[in-house]
Protein backbone atom coordinates (compact mmCIF):
# COMPACT_ATOMS: atom_id res chain seq x y z
CA UNK A 1 0.00 0.00 0.00
CA UNK A 2 1.28 3.65 0.71
CA UNK A 3 5.08 3.75 2.35
CA UNK A 4 4.51 4.65 6.42
CA UNK A 5 7.51 7.13 6.10
CA UNK A 6 5.93 9.10 3.44
CA UNK A 7 5.59 12.58 4.75
CA UNK A 8 8.20 12.14 7.63
CA UNK A 9 10.18 14.80 5.75
CA UNK A 10 7.62 17.35 4.78
CA UNK A 11 6.24 20.57 6.59
CA UNK A 12 3.44 20.36 8.83
CA UNK A 13 1.32 22.32 6.53
CA UNK A 14 2.36 19.62 3.51
CA UNK A 15 1.41 16.88 5.95
CA UNK A 16 -1.86 18.24 7.15
CA UNK A 17 -2.50 18.70 3.15
CA UNK A 18 -1.16 14.91 1.99
CA UNK A 19 -3.38 13.73 4.68
CA UNK A 20 -6.92 15.40 3.82
CA UNK A 21 -5.78 13.75 -0.08
CA UNK A 22 -5.25 10.71 1.24
CA UNK A 23 -8.95 11.08 3.14
CA UNK A 24 -10.29 12.63 0.03
CA UNK A 25 -9.15 9.76 -2.00
CA UNK A 26 -10.32 6.79 0.89
CA UNK A 27 -14.05 8.70 0.36
CA UNK A 28 -13.48 9.07 -3.12
CA UNK A 29 -13.35 5.10 -3.30
CA UNK A 30 -16.18 4.39 -1.07
CA UNK A 31 -18.18 6.74 -3.34
CA UNK A 32 -17.47 4.53 -6.33
CA UNK A 33 -17.68 1.20 -4.26
CA UNK A 34 -21.42 2.43 -3.12
CA UNK A 35 -22.43 3.74 -6.48
CA UNK A 36 -21.85 0.25 -8.07
CA UNK A 37 -23.72 -1.41 -5.60
CA UNK A 38 -26.24 0.84 -6.28
CA UNK A 39 -26.04 -0.25 -9.88
CA UNK A 40 -26.25 -3.57 -9.42
CA UNK A 41 -29.13 -3.70 -7.38
CA UNK A 42 -31.15 -1.69 -9.51
CA UNK A 43 -30.04 -4.10 -12.48
CA UNK A 44 -31.21 -7.27 -10.27
CA UNK A 45 -34.43 -5.84 -9.42
CA UNK A 46 -34.98 -4.60 -13.29
CA UNK A 47 -34.11 -8.07 -14.26
CA UNK A 48 -36.56 -9.61 -11.83
CA UNK A 49 -38.95 -7.45 -12.85
CA UNK A 50 -38.11 -8.58 -16.70
CA UNK A 51 -38.60 -11.96 -16.05
CA UNK A 52 -41.46 -11.53 -13.92
CA UNK A 53 -43.62 -9.78 -17.08
CA UNK A 54 -41.98 -12.74 -19.34
CA UNK A 55 -43.51 -15.00 -16.94
CA UNK A 56 -47.15 -13.31 -16.83
CA UNK A 57 -47.21 -13.05 -20.75
CA UNK A 58 -46.07 -16.53 -20.99
CA UNK A 59 -49.32 -17.78 -18.90
CA UNK A 60 -48.22 -16.94 -15.44
CA UNK A 61 -48.90 -20.51 -13.74
CA UNK A 62 -47.01 -22.03 -10.77
CA UNK A 63 -46.24 -25.81 -10.83
CA UNK A 64 -48.44 -26.45 -8.23
CA UNK A 65 -51.64 -24.84 -9.57
CA UNK A 66 -53.85 -26.89 -11.72
CA UNK A 67 -54.52 -26.20 -14.40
Amino acid sequence: MSDPNAGRFLSPEQQFLLKKRREAELRAAKDRRTAVGIVLALVLVLGGAVAALVWLWQGGTLPWTPR
